[in-house]
């Protein structure tokens, strides 16, 4: 159900604000759909990227772009003032290698203390910058391999060097300024880029042999509705809707329909005349758990659910199942 302040919020939400400045840290495939669709709705738009030939474009775009590296010096050796001053914020920026416990020390440190700790930094200058609201981009890796069905307040269990690292950035964040930040965790995003070009799991699982956990369920959101709730994000801030509830500053963000790995990795193989991924079939002893009354019941794995985050934001899917994803 929808709490009172939601309705409330959800009937500014309908209002469309212009002129208000956002700037998003990190316009890669993300953070650039969504400055394009805000320039679209008459926002103010600024951002970074490590690319000097993006940057150009993107300027000529009408995005105000600055050259911003997480790993090569502290945010404020890099970026002005501002660019947060008087801005709603957005924080999308990925480690850039899914396995950040295997890159060992470097003159620079360890890579995933570096990003937790260039991330508190960067989450600290923005804040500091007087920023009217704050959203880090996380995502549900902070719940590891946990079986069972998991809202917004559900207990955190990362596994990954990654996940660690996104929790921490979390937790502090939320309780170091719980009036100026929100959080948005996404399952695995997918959606076509600029070009048409498909972003999808399958199109490297079909190159795969003996893949494990068929028979676990997938998590994944349409970039399309990543930028939705964001926008609502945005509009939340914009009407100081997050001031006096501290309970809605986490949100996740996964489709409704929750197939298995298998079917439905297969499917889209299918559909895009790719080979089939191999599935094996899990030992029973390793698929299954033992329940209190000792017998043996398969697992689906985690389920994300984020039925609280689009009551409370008001929006609706518009690719609710993963079979809906394929479509441009």
């Amino acid at each position: 159900m929808h709490s009172a302040f939601c309705i409330f919020n959800n009937i500014l939400l309908q209002q469309e604000a212009i002129g208000l400045k956002v700037s998003i840290i990190g316009l890669g495939w993300l953070g650039q759909g969504l400055a394009d669709e805000l320039l679209a709705k008459g926002y103010e738009v600024a951002g970074t990227t490590r690319s000097t030939e993006k940057q150009k474009r993107l300027i000529q775009s009408g995005i105000d772009t600055y050259l911003f590296d997480l790993f090569e010096s502290e945010p404020e050796k890099q970026l002005p003032l501002s660019l947060f001053k008087d801005a709603i914020v957005i924080v999308n920026i990925a480690p850039g290698r899914r396995d950040l416990s295997n890159q060992l020390a470097t003159a620079k440190g360890d890579r995933a203390e570096s990003f937790q700790s260039r991330m508190l930094s960067l989450i600290e200058y923005a804040i500091a910058s007087k920023s009217l609201h704050l959203c880090f981009v996380s995502t549900t890796s902070v719940f590891g391999s946990q079986d069972g069905r998991l809202a917004e307040k559900s207990q955190l269990s990362p596994e990954t060097a990654s996940g660690r690292a996104h929790a921490f950035i979390e937790k502090q964040a939320i309780s170091n300024h719980p009036n100026k930040t929100s959080v948005l965790r996404l399952a695995g995003l997918i959606g076509h880029d600029q070009d048409g070009a498909l972003r999808h799991p399958v199109t490297s699982l079909s190159k795969r042999e003996r893949i494990e956990n068929g028979d676990q369920v997938v998590n994944l959101v349409h970039r399309d509705d990543v930028i939705t709730a964001l926008i609502r994000i945005i509009s939340r801030a914009e009407n100081k809707a997050d001031d006096h509830d501290l309970d809605n500053t986490v949100f996740q963000l996964c489709s409704t329909e929750h197939p298995t790995r298998e079917d439905y990795y297969t499917w889209a193989a299918d559909t895009l005349n790719l080979p089939r991924p191999n599935f094996v079939k899990d030992d029973e002893a390793e698929s299954a758990q033992i329940t209190s009354q000792g017998k043996k019941s398969k697992t689906l794995g985690k389920i994300i659910d984020a039925t609280f985050t689009l009551n409370c934001l008001g929006i609706d899917l518009r690719y609710p199942s993963p079979y809906d994803m394929l479509k441009k």
